[in-house]
């Protein structure tokens, strides 16, 4: 929520079979308004709890609303079937619901499918976000991608979603917070101990690149 409305997301399996945004806005004359933007149609029967779909984060930044999720390819139902490649998405709104945009951020590699984690953090900048995310192999070293997104979706920097940041650490259920010097911070477990990481955001040139 902000001082303008109180957002929601839903991922539909009817009625809109979609992944919906939504606001309760108040107007100029304190009247409540309903808005609903479908951002993602799903393929499929209205009813199948089968979507192939995972909404992931939503955040609120500079009037927009910025929403995070991950889909297989919604051209063909044998993908959510067969739990195709997922890709990640981010749906951008504006409190009215009627200035939207849906970005397809490709995977990094072949066969690097997003996981089930991945976060939206807000910076300390005005419209200054952090988009992060896990790979979804359990075998790999522990990785976290990032990004640093405005509130329309845009990268800022050269470092863009064919070239992150990574941090030799996984993110968990968990979601990480900015500190009031900066830093990004979370922990996660392994098989023995908890694992605290921080990321300095000023010192993100001094981060791996993929």
């Amino acid at each position: 929520a902000d001082e303008q409305a109180v957002y929601f997301a839903d991922l539909g399996d009817g009625a809109p079979r979609a992944v919906c945004m939504q606001s309760l806005y108040w107007d100029a004359d304190g009247n409540v308004q309903d808005y609903r933007s479908d951002m993602l149609e799903i393929i499929g029967t209205s009813g199948d709890n089968d979507t192939g779909v995972t909404l992931m984060d939503m955040e609120v930044s500079e009037g927009n609303v910025l929403l995070l999720g991950n889909t297989v390819d919604q051209s063909d139902y044998k993908n959510i079937e067969k739990e195709g490649e997922r890709t990640l998405f981010l749906a951008i709104q504006n409190a009215a619901m009627d200035d939207g945009k849906l970005i397809h951020i490709p995977n990094v590699t072949e066969g690097e499918e997003p996981d089930t984690i991945a976060y939206l953090v807000k910076g300390q900048n005005p419209g200054e976000l952090y988009l992060m995310w896990n790979i979804a192999q359990a075998d790999s070293v522990d990785k976290t991608y990032l990004v640093p997104i405005d509130a329309e979706g845009n990268v800022i920097g050269t470092r863009g979603f064919d070239n992150p940041y990574v941090i030799y650490a996984r993110l968990s259920r968990v979601k990480p917070m900015m500190s009031e010097n900066g830093k990004i911070v979370w922990y996660y477990t392994n098989a023995e101990r908890p694992v605290f990481v921080s990321v300095d955001t000023s010192r993100l040139s001094e981060l791996d690149s993929y």
